[in-house]
């Protein structure tokens, strides 16, 4: 009696939630029709639209359909059910240049055999020290620029679908010159694994969010994804239809259980459109996994936007990476560290470096 209870009621805040992104997600991109044509002069919070996770920027932020660990969460919080039950902890760390620098820390897994995930994810970024001027150019100090961004994300599954939405707070600080603004952001995403072959992903983020400067409140510019995924097996005879629990997953997004064979190759194709962009962004992406340790990935805008103008197969947003994996299935715990490297135009090299390191537990 009491497991028919808890199914239902489990039934009937599922239903709800599903009724609710939906419904927010429709919302979202209904806006972008009666708004799609408006270019706004200023972005609040401009700096939650740079992609974050090492694994992510090696596949040029093409992560909707294709994330499965826990910085997919800043993607798409349905992705939180491509997790596992075992905790799993990422720390990243991003070389920008001129004194600029981005740290991250994830966390996710599943509960309730699987149903339910959860994650949160911290975002830090500093643009480094600059000089404070008056009108009449007369140096006044010197401050920095601090933005965080805390992330907290819940998830369902139901069938091939899962569904999540997550609450973001900012804040963002000028250190020496006494001015600051917060706000907060949520996020709605949804995500099908079709016959354990496709993955189709779409969220929508920064709606109904805001952020207030001394009383003065902007609207923070929203984001809308759409993506899929897909991988196919390079030694047909490698596959393992029940993978250790403590792996931590490189593939593509395909439903769970996951297939980890020796050599396979993950796919996928993203178009994302952000309120101010002239036009969406469309890129692929592709991930090689070689010898079950070692990945090798890499991503090409096929449609972009170079200053608000068309732009095809920009160098400016290619994103490439490599990942090293260690399982180990008698241990309590599995770790990975992936590298990745990205275009970054204010660098005075033109590239900056990203590192990480995840551990599962």
């Amino acid at each position: 009696m009491l497991s028919l209870c808890y199914g239902y009621c489990f039934m009937i805040v599922y239903r709800s939630i599903v009724r609710i992104v939906v419904t927010i997600i429709l919302l979202s991109i209904g806006g972008i029709v009666l708004r799609a044509q408006q270019i706004d002069g200023g972005l609040p919070g401009a700096f939650l639209s740079r992609p974050i996770g090492v694994r992510a920027l090696g596949l040029g932020g093409v992560y909707t359909a294709m994330g499965n660990e826990s910085g997919a969460l800043w993607y798409n919080p349905s992705s939180l059910m491509a997790l596992t039950d075992r905790p799993q902890l990422s720390f990243g760390s991003s070389v920008l240049g001129l004194g600029r620098t981005q740290n991250v820390i994830s966390y996710g897994q599943t509960l309730e055999d699987g149903q339910i995930g959860i994650g949160g994810t911290i975002n830090h970024m500093r643009l480094g020290t600059a000089l404070g001027r008056d009108q009449q150019g007369t140096i006044t100090g010197e401050f920095t620029n601090d933005m965080f961004a805390i992330q907290g994300g819940v998830a369902a599954k139901y069938g091939i679908s899962s569904f999540g939405v997550s609450l973001k707070y900012i804040n963002n600080t000028l250190s020496g010159l006494n001015l600051g603004g917060s706000g907060y952001g949520i996020d709605v995403g949804m995500r099908f694994d079709i016959e354990e072959v496709v993955t189709v992903g779409v969220s929508a983020q920064n709606i109904l969010g805001s952020m207030s400067w001394n009383s003065v409140s902007e609207t923070l510019p929203y984001v809308i994804r759409l993506g899929v995924a897909t991988e196919f097996l390079l030694e047909e005879n490698a596959v393992d239809p029940e993978p250790p629990a403590s792996s931590l997953p490189f593939s593509g997004g395909v439903s769970i259980p996951r297939y980890y064979p020796d050599d396979y190759v993950s796919l996928g194709m993203e178009m994302s459109f952000m309120r101010g962009d002239a036009i969406p962004t469309l890129k692929v992406a592709a991930e090689f996994f070689f010898m079950d340790m070692v990945a090798v990935r890499g991503s090409v805008p096929i449609v972009s936007q170079d200053f608000l103008k068309p732009s095809f197969f920009n160098t400016n947003q290619f994103g490439a990476g490599i990942g090293f994996r260690q399982s180990l299935d008698q241990e309590p715990f599995a770790f990975q560290i992936d590298y990745a490297v990205s275009r970054d135009r204010v660098n005075t090299t033109g590239i900056a470096h990203h590192l990480s390191v995840s551990v599962q537990f």
